[in-house]
């Protein structure tokens, strides 16, 4: 499980708005921290010819892209209180395997191609809710011990928005403010929409205390998506589903079940074997591999250069940024087609390279 260390707790709790800009950095950083890991599990997955693996796939890209949309949400509560968010320099990108920003005393985050194993021991440690909702597995019991997580780090930063309000800030136009498509306000000009920023970040994630799904803010509660620590949750334990028998004032707990009679599919011989924690440098100078891995690293840190430049000298910067992703996809596929000679195929090491 994700712990937060001490000291980044420490300066949520001395109301001093200095320590609070210190921990919405710290926090811009964790938020970053998960894409690398989970685009990479993607990829050993996206070029197979499994359907199966092509819709896990997509699940992965769609926590992957609302993790992006939660460090781009907490870079503007940071600019709404009157600093910039620093994204643009080598000690903003892991050495992967890492612990996560911030972190200490817990999971050290590889990057691994796709497997049920890396989603139970990596991905649901990240997304692990203060107090996971325990669903059953058909007749087996599931459960987690309730750690301090990243959840309540966030929880501990909304208290202070809650207790000194608007007074800290400073940004009441949002005008400077990135946004981009995805369907929430991404504009923080109130101590109000810094909360319920915040929220989104916490329930996308992890869900609530009373359910594991997420509103979407349509007027349907079924087409509401489980939070990611239970989308991921399903790829491991099966299809989360309504308890079809739930008993009168039965906790959240027995309201749903994890089906493992109906697996999420997963074909494991159809993913790409990827190295563990691959290094540029492993690559051969002036071979395919290299060429194409420091091209991969070029984009991604011209990515972070321009959402850098969103944040704080034109917010237009982050259409740069947005338009440059899909080079990535096409770096790692032409990536993936080089056979390192040991079984396995060359890959994106997202290493930071201006």
């Amino acid at each position: 499980m994700i712990k937060i260390s001490r000291e980044i707790f420490a300066l949520t709790e001395t109301g001093d708005i200095e320590d609070l800009k210190k921990a919405l950095q710290h926090a811009i950083e964790l938020e970053h921290s998960t894409i690398p890991p989970y685009l990479y599990a993607m990829y050993s997955l996206s070029g197979s010819g499994s359907v199966a693996n092509q819709k896990i796939a997509a699940t992965i890209m769609d926590i992957a892209l609302e993790e992006m949309l939660h460090m781009l949400l907490v870079g503007n509560i940071l600019k709404a209180i009157g600093s910039s968010p620093q994204v643009f320099s080598e000690n903003f990108v892991p050495n992967y395997p890492s612990s996560l920003p911030g972190s200490v005393g817990s999971v050290v985050v590889p990057l691994k191609p796709f497997s049920r194993q890396v989603v139970k021991d990596i991905f649901m440690e990240i997304e692990a809710p203060e107090n996971p909702l325990n669903f059953e597995i058909k007749e087996i019991a599931f459960t987690l011990e309730p750690p301090k997580t990243i959840g309540e780090f966030y929880g501990r930063i909304k208290k202070v928005f809650e207790e000194q309000g608007d007074a800290i800030i400073t940004d009441t136009t949002g005008d400077t403010q990135p946004t981009s498509s995805f369907p929430v306000n991404m504009r923080i000009t109130s101590a109000q929409k810094a909360i319920d920023a915040i929220n989104v970040i916490v329930e996308q994630g992890e869900g609530t205390s009373t359910t594991p799904l997420f509103p979407d803010g349509d007027a349907s509660p079924d087409n509401d998506h489980l939070a990611h620590f239970y989308r991921f949750a399903e790829l491991v334990y099966g299809k989360i589903k309504k308890n079809p028998a739930p008993k009168p004032g039965d906790p959240p707990e027995k309201q749903f079940i994890y089906d493992s009679a109906d697996p999420v599919s997963f074909d494991e011989q159809q993913v790409i074997l990827l190295p563990d924690n691959p290094k540029s440098a492993q690559y051969a100078e002036g071979s395919d591999a290299r060429a194409l891995s420091d091209e991969f690293n070029r984009t991604y840190t011209r990515i972070l250069k321009f959402i850098h430049q969103a944040f704080n000298t034109n917010p237009n910067r982050l259409d740069n940024a947005v338009n440059l992703m899909p080079m990535l996809s096409d770096t790692v596929a032409r990536l993936m087609k080089i056979d390192l000679g040991n079984g396995k195929k060359a890959a994106p090491t997202f290493e930071f390279l201006p």
